[in-house]
């Protein structure tokens, strides 16, 4: 045999060596092409070039062999894997929410495992995986939309009904009304975008309600001048009467001392109206110095709690970014109506023409 033939084949026997370490290596088909490539041009003769060729076909297929088993192994970890993904946010049990970010991680986690084993799936295995990977993501995207539409349009009609409250409803009841729906829309897993639009759109309406709190307290204190104005004006009238009264009372008295048997009767009925006349005022008199110190004492009081009321700014921290404004943290307004009787200051008055 020639020598050269011979260290060629030893070098083609020693190659094929290094070449069946790397048998599921990552590294085999850079070994594999050259080895190709160091067989074109070692002089082999007939038999040698076909037991060589025959070792290296035999360590291909056992390479191909031991591939095609990882790969239907990693195949299967990542169907799997997409299977669970998939259950995140399409649930089989229609009372559980979907999760699409869970969903969303999740199929990051998947994208990084074929990327660190893509050299260990055959073509068509690596193939189908990403076109799974990619089919999933779809389903996602679109999933996610079709719920981000539901939840914008849900959150629209707790809007469209906090704003009917705030137009139609005194404060206290818009409040209360206001303060439900905006945490109902609150707790939607809304986007952050959507988030935000909501916030802002509730945070307006939020103003619109104070604004109009601040009339109708406007509205109720003008009702309580109003009305203790009246009070003022019946208790002049009254005194104006009793004074009155009790000089009719004082010349009635004494005419009676001077007078004449047959005078006598007539001037002691008028003494008694008199008389009467004067404790019916009299006793109009304490109710309405009653009702004047009680509409003063609650003015008073209404000034005090205008003056500690706090009045909401929303603030976008990162505490509450995630959140709409809370109107727990606002102060009642006082808008009970005045109970200030301004009729029944006809009283003493009609006592005063029947006398």
């Amino acid at each position: 045999m020639n020598p050269s033939t011979e260290q060629n084949r030893q070098e083609a026997l020693l190659a094929l060596e290094q070449l069946a370490e790397h048998v599921g290596q990552k590294g085999f088909h850079f070994h594999q092409q050259r080895i190709q490539d160091l067989l074109k041009t070692l002089k082999l003769n007939g038999p040698d070039l076909e037991d060589v060729q025959n070792q290296f076909e035999a360590i291909k297929t056992q390479h191909q062999s031991g591939q095609s088993e990882q790969s239907q192994v990693v195949r299967a970890d990542v169907e799997a894997k997409l299977a669970a993904a998939r259950a995140l946010f399409e649930p089989q049990d229609p009372s559980q929410p979907a999760n699409f970010q869970q969903a969303y991680d999740a199929l990051e986690e998947i994208h990084l495992l074929l990327e660190f084993e893509r050299h260990r799936l055959t073509r068509s295995d690596r193939d189908n995986c990403w076109d799974a990977l990619k089919a999933t993501r779809n389903d996602l995207r679109t999933a996610r939309g079709q719920a981000a539409t539901q939840l914008d349009a849900k959150a629209e009609r707790c809007f469209a009904e906090a704003r009917q409250a705030v137009e139609n409803n005194r404060y206290r009841e818009a409040k209360e009304t206001f303060q439900a729906l905006q945490r109902e829309v609150n707790q939607l897993p809304l986007r952050r975008d959507q988030r935000a639009q909501w916030r802002e759109r509730f945070n307006q309406l939020w103003e619109q309600l104070q604004t109009q709190g601040k009339a109708q307290r406007e509205t109720a204190q003008q009702r309580n001048l109003d009305g203790q104005r009246k009070l003022t004006e019946a208790l002049l009238r009254v005194e104006s009467f009793i004074a009155r009264k009790e000089e009719d009372l004082k010349a009635s008295e004494a005419r009676m001392d001077g007078a004449h048997w047959h005078e006598v009767d007539p001037i002691e009925k008028q003494v008694k109206r008199d008389k009467d006349a004067l404790e019916d005022a009299r006793r109009r008199q304490a109710e309405l110095k009653a009702k004047i110190e009680d509409a003063q004492n609650r003015k008073g009081s209404d000034h005090k709690r205008d003056a500690s009321r706090s009045v909401y700014r929303p603030k976008q921290t990162a505490e509450t970014a995630e959140s709409a404004p809370q109107a727990s943290d606002i102060s009642e307004p006082d808008l009970a109506e005045s109970n200030l009787d301004s009729s029944s200051t006809a009283g003493p008055v009609k006592a005063e023409s029947e006398a």
